[in-house]
């Protein structure tokens, strides 16, 4: 009976010895210098040469011919088994009782990344230096740099100077050192974008592997009735070489370094009871470890060696990795590994089923018990953690359109972070146990009609930590120590505001519980039980046609080998309050002081000191386990799993029709299809089930960008959280105030009109983050013609038709249901052919000839498999559209080109054409997009020179103009299922050779060819509305051709 999951299942069972010995010796080896080459890494090659041509440097140009565009690489890979019966000499013989059975397998694979993992971005050698003057040729106002040290309120607003031409200074202590590390630029045309992402091709990123596994079986057949087994097996995939793109400046400092070992053991034992009664059981136990491991490289970059103070060094003690570097959205490749750590999955199975045969009938009656456990711990960010993003060098608080390239390396360089933090970790151990047992009747009603039925039933227990380290989950009705103060305080707030929301209305509840505590349950989520009939069946129409179909219920499990726990409060992060009025002035440094606005050399940043020595003598937070309780996560953001977590549940069902052709030939029609509900949803904002939404109703609607709506909403308020309004906690509650004096939220002295007006304004982000509400529907229409092996060959085709929709998607967080849309999971039209044919020459073939035909040409076989698939969905942005079928966007497949895989000319909003110096191409576009009345109104939003509210007129809007601000709903469908990615076409094939050495022994010989016609199957194209990029595909997404060897000997 197959259960606990909703997907496939895959039956592996192991070989066993025999009474005569027998086994196999296999390599596999490539060389990648073989293999076909990526587009991308042929376009790098082949734009040097040409630069170098064009520069009239010949000796350079043929200096780059004579070296391989390919990346050296190579693999072996090499296994050997053998069984047979155990014998002891003169002691022992266990021919017909005692077997023996042993596998070996191991691979080592030196070679280079694959193409969708090598595109980087790294800062251009001008913005190494401070020149950031080229990206105003693009856009002077999304470009535009702005100086912190300048920061002035204007009408309550926090407002900033720009830089001179965009020139901007170096003030971070941990600049140098970081700046080192990151390669230089080589802008392979086609992949770079013209304002610089994707400007490093990390071609020759290591991706090495190194791996080997054993398997011991021994069978045991002390009589007829009784026949055992037990087995053992370990794996280890030594720490993994990849990721590591700064190869060329510092060796080993970005590896993963990803450890997976893997032990098994199983016994198993059958009982025949008699003719029609069989019993089996067995119990296994599997441990499974996953992390990743440190270098050398990795742990000699202690925080004092980058420009930080040595204090962090004793921080982090034996945990020290390079400090963190991260930057927003990814607009720079990161420095993010952190110290890694290790997680060990276990599982202890039971097992016992009675199979019994009655009559026509054939019973089946079992249980699976299982018990899983989850063991981790990982330092995490134990040396510091230093986001930037462009929050402090755009031009206000309330600015929109400031781009992300350029604006955050210089905040990067004038030290100014958005966020700093530092890691302090507990270990987790999480349990969770699972009960089923099921019954099944094979029914033979006549020669023609079978019948199967079955139903399982399922119990999978909460999840329990061990020592109940972590949170139950979010109680909403909960009054806080906060809510009184904070009430009271918004009451004080202009009229304004408590028109749109009155004070009667703002109502603090709700915070976080934990295991065990006060009350609460010891487990995160509660017991979740399955009831799961199926039946099936088979009937013969006449004696070439069969008819068979089924219906069945299942379950998906939530265990905790998959899932985890939020453990806030044992682990606990220290972080630094950057600012408490949005970069009017910065805590811990001199920045906006009149000293370091008139000389650079006085300037000194909050990296000199990240952590500063706080009133009570310490830098660090402790953490305090529970002891926060409901006000734990209170301004921090708050993501819980709800209690009553259900499974996903699936119908499924098939109905097929079989037909023989011919002796050798069967076609077969079906149809199958599923219905899943209780999905959780979780992974990102547009997805998971926000409970502190701003309403819909202050949200814009429309085709026009809303500057005026979004500055309200943006705009600032006296914070009714703010700590002076709590004083008396503490007294009351000293550990609660003295962690609210770490959090932003309650320091700050202002805060967002948005954030007041949303549900639980207080958690500064409410989620739940394994809502049940997802649903798929899966239809399926297959047809299979297989022609059997016979005459030295064999055939199969099949075509498939799906239509796989899910609801998982979220357009809006304000709102309560989930929309329908496509998934990827699945490809509209496939048609797959496999074949196999036999060379008819040699013994027993066509053509046999003699002993010496046989030895050159016998034994040939060519096999492949041909596979025809639509290509992928891509996501869309939100986007402005003013054309009337939203069919035009799509190309014809014809039409599309790597450069323009879809018509993004249709978008206003693109600013691929846009440059600032020439508007003329830009102008033109806009022309026959847009009509006057849009142009009208939009009003005074629109920029000229340093007026941000100029009236809008062809001459002067920008892209930026024609892409919704904040707080705008969706207006354009989240995916279509028109607009797709490249379809695959691809033939793999191999060319095998046997050779009989002797009798029972042979030598096989075989090639594969992987994409062996070396299509190129191109990856997504860019949906970055903002990207020079926009519309382009600048990625191969398969793998070019791929050739193999391998040698068997068996024996």
């Amino acid at each position: 009976s197959k259960g606990h999951t909703t997907s496939a299942t895959i039956s592996l069972s192991t070989k066993s010895g025999t009474n005569d010995y027998h086994g196999t010796l296999t390599h596999k080896h490539w060389q990648q210098r073989y293999n076909g080459t990526q587009t991308t890494t042929n376009a790098g090659y082949w734009g040097r040469i040409r630069a170098a041509e064009a520069a009239g440097n010949t000796t350079l140009a043929e200096q780059i011919k004579s070296v391989s565009p390919q990346p050296t690489g190579r693999s072996n890979n090499w296994a050997g088994s053998g069984g047979g019966p155990v014998r002891v000499p003169w002691l022992f013989n266990g021919k017909d009782k005692l077997f023996f059975f042993f596998s070996y397998n191991a691979f080592k694979d030196v070679k280079t990344e694959e193409a969708t993992a090598v595109n980087r971005t790294v800062p251009s050698d001008a913005h190494r230096r401070g020149d950031f003057s080229d990206l105003l040729k693009l856009d002077p106002v999304r470009y535009q740099i702005y100086d912190p040290r300048s920061a002035t309120l204007v009408n309550g607003v926090v407002t900033r100077t720009p830089f001179a031409n965009n020139q901007v200074p170096i003030l971070n202590p941990m600049y140098k050192f970081y700046e080192a590390l990151y390669p230089r630029a080589n802008n392979v045309p086609g992949v770079v974008s013209v304002e610089g992402r994707n400007n490093y091709l990390a071609a020759a990123t290591p991706f090495n592997w190194d791996y080997k596994a054993f398997t011991n079986r021994v069978d045991f057949q002390p009589t007829a009735k009784n026949r055992m087994f037990g087995k053992w097996s370990y794996s280890n995939f030594a720490p993994e070489d990849r990721n590591d793109w700064t190869y060329e400046t510092a060796r080993g400092l970005q590896i993963a370094g990803l450890v997976r070992k893997n032990i098994a053991l199983t016994f198993d034992h059958v009982y025949t009871v008699n003719s029609t009664t069989i019993f089996n059981w067995s119990v296994a136990w599997n441990r499974f470890v996953e992390g990743n491991d440190s270098n050398a490289v990795q742990t000699s970059f202690p925080p004092s060696k980058v420009g930080l103070p040595s204090y962090l060094d004793t921080k982090a003690g034996p945990y020290i990795h390079l400090p963190n570097l991260d930057f927003s959205d990814n607009s720079y490749s990161e420095f993010t590994r952190g110290y890694p750590g290790f997680t060990r999955f276990s599982v202890g199975t039971a097992r016992g089923e009675l199979s019994k045969y009655i009559g026509t009938h054939s019973l089946r009656v079992g249980v699976d018990l299982r018990e899983n456990w989850r063991a981790s711990f990982g330092p995490g960010n134990s040396a510091g953690n230093f986001t930037y993003n462009n929050s402090y060098v755009r031009q206000a608080q309330n600015t929109t359109n400031a781009q992300l390239i350029g604006l955050e390396w210089a905040a990067f360089m004038l030290g100014t972070p958005s966020g700093v933090s530092i890691s302090t970790n507990d270990s987790l151990y999480l349990i969770n146990k699972f009960y089923s047992g099921y019954v099944q009747d094979d029914w033979k009603i006549s020669k023609k009609l079978t019948i199967n039925l079955g139903f399982r039933y399922e119990l999978e227990d909460g999840f329990r930590e061990r020592f109940n380290r972590g949170l139950a989950g979010f109680d909403a009705n909960a009054t806080l120590p906060i809510s009184e103060g904070a009430q009271q305080a918004y009451s004080r707030l202009p009229a304004s505001i408590l028109a749109l929301r009155p004070a009667s209305d703002f109502v603090i509840r709700g915070g976080t519980i934990y295991l065990g505590k006060d009350g609460a349950p010891a487990t995160v989520n509660n017991a979740q039980p399955g009831y799961m009939p199926r039946l099936g069946f088979a009937y013969q129409l006449n004696d070439k046609t069969v008819l068979r179909g089924g219906w069945g219920m299942f379950y998906d499990t939530n265990n905790v080998l998959n899932d985890g726990l939020n453990q806030s409060g044992y682990s606990r992060a220290t972080s630094t309050v950057v600012t408490n009025d949005n970069g009017l002035t910065f805590n811990g440094t001199n920045l906006t002081s009149p000293e370091c606005r008139a000389n650079l050399a006085n300037c000194t940043t909050l990296l000199a000191n990240p952590f500063p020595v706080r009133t009570d003598g310490s830098r660090f937070d402790t953490p305090l386990g529970n002891q926060l309780g409901l006000m734990a996560l209170t301004g921090r953001g708050i993501t819980y799993v709800d209690r009553d977590w259900k499974r996903a549940r699936q119908h499924r069902w098939r109905l097929g029709l079989q037909r023989q052709l011919s002796n050798s030939m069967v076609a077969e029609v079906a149809y199958l299809g599923s219905f899943t509900d209780n999905i959780a949803v979780f992974g990102t904002t547009n997805v998971t089930e926000r409970l502190d939404y701003l309403p819909g109703k202050y949200w814009a609607t429309g085709l026009i960008r809303n500057n005026t709506l979004a500055n309200d909403l943006n705009s600032q308020l006296t914070n009714p959280f703010n700590l002076s309004n709590f004083a008396a906690l503490q007294t009351s509650h000293p550990l609660i105030y003295a962690d609210m004096r770490t959090n932003g939220f309650f320091t700050n002295a202002n805060i967002a009109k948005s954030q007041l007006l949303r549900l639980s304004p207080h958690a500064n982000g409410l989620t739940n983050g394994r809502r049940a509400s997802g649903e798929q529907v899966y239809n399926h229409l297959e047809a299979t013609l297989t022609k059997r092996l016979a005459q030295g060959y064999s055939v199969s085709a099949t075509y498939m038709w799906t239509s796989n929709l899910n609801r998982l998607t979220r357009e809006n967080e304000f709102d309560d249901f989930l929309v329908w849309q496509p998934s990827n999971n699945s490809a509209p039209h496939s048609l797959n052919v496999n074949f196999i044919y036999e060379m008819p020459f040699g013994k027993g073939k066509r053509w046999s000839g003699n002993k010496w035909v046989n030895a050159l040409v016998g034994g040939w076989q060519v096999s492949g498999i041909y596979n025809k698939q639509s290509g992928r969905i891509y996501g869309t942005g939100n986007w402005f559209y003013f054309g009337n079928d939203l069919r035009a966007i799509a190309k014809d497949t014809k039409d599309q080109t790597v450069s323009d895989w879809f018509n993004w000319q249709l978008f206003p909003g693109a600013s691929r054409d846009y440059v600032a110096t020439n508007r003329a191409a830009y102008e033109t576009r806009i022309r026959s997009l847009v009509p006057q009345s849009v142009i009208t109104a939009m009003g005074n939003n629109c920029t000229v020179g340093t007026n941000t509210t100029a009236p809008c007129t062809y001459e002067n809007v920008q892209p930026v103009n024609f892409q919704p601000n904040s707080f705008h709903s969706r207006i354009f469908p989240t995916a279509l299922n028109w607009l797709r990615g490249h379809g695959k076409n691809q033939l793999d094939a191999n060319i095998l050779r046997r050779f009989n050495v002797r009798e029972k022994k042979t030598l096989e010989f075989r090639v594969d060819l992987l994409n062996a016609l070396n299509h190129v199957l191109w990856d997504n194209p860019n949906t970055d509305i903002n990207s020079s990029n926009f519309g382009r595909v600048t990625t191969q997404w398969n793998t070019p051709r791929w050739i193999e060897g391998q040698l068997r000997f068996t024996f």
